[in-house]
């Protein structure tokens, strides 16, 4: 219906707008943040604890997950390392950069996230081959093969103020190639 305004410093603000959703008359909404040093990014959850997919911008584009994408789907190869706002990639049959082959690659996102609320919360990842995903150092995708474009889910509990680790490994063997963590 509106936009949400999530103000955290005097540096750092992300929107997110949202018009149908089935949660809108649920006033039970919460905040993730992830935090590497002092980038941060948002992801929006329920109090039912789904992660819901977010429009969440960075206001620079130096906020995010760091990245490092290996040429070669077993992290080996040249890299190429930079810092991505959000994991949420379609590359079609393309690759994230012109120093990285396009039909074998793989990637590893790591961060922090903080619970804005203590519970159960549901994380999503849909890629097309594979995919680990931790949260506080607890395996909750493992997907490790290739596959068509897939949506995978693993629960955690959090508890309010606290940060977590997370990581994202993914791999790229043939055809078309995507990435996102929702």
């Amino acid at each position: 219906m509106g936009k949400i305004h999530i103000h955290l410093s005097k540096k750092y603000s992300w929107y997110n707008s949202w018009h149908q959703h089935p949660y809108h008359s649920h006033m039970h909404w919460l905040v993730f943040v992830m935090v590497i040093g002092l980038s941060t990014i948002g992801l929006l959850a329920n109090m039912e604890g789904w992660i819901t997919e977010s429009s969440f911008a960075a206001t620079t584009s130096d906020h995010g997950l760091s990245v490092i994408y290996y040429n070669n789907k077993d992290f080996t190869g040249s890299t190429v390392s930079r810092v991505d706002p959000r994991v949420n990639f379609n590359w079609g049959y393309g690759s994230p950069s012109s120093k990285i082959g396009s039909n074998s690659f793989s990637a590893r996102w790591t961060g922090q996230v903080e619970a804005q609320y203590t519970g159960t919360y549901t994380f999503y990842t849909d890629t097309d081959d594979g995919v680990k995903l931790w949260v506080n150092d607890q395996l909750l995708v493992d997907k490790w093969v290739g596959q068509k474009e897939t949506t995978w889910s693993g629960n955690i509990s959090l508890v309010s103020g606290n940060r977590y680790n997370i990581k994202m490994e993914y791999f790229e063997d043939k055809g078309k190639a995507v990435a996102k963590l929702l």
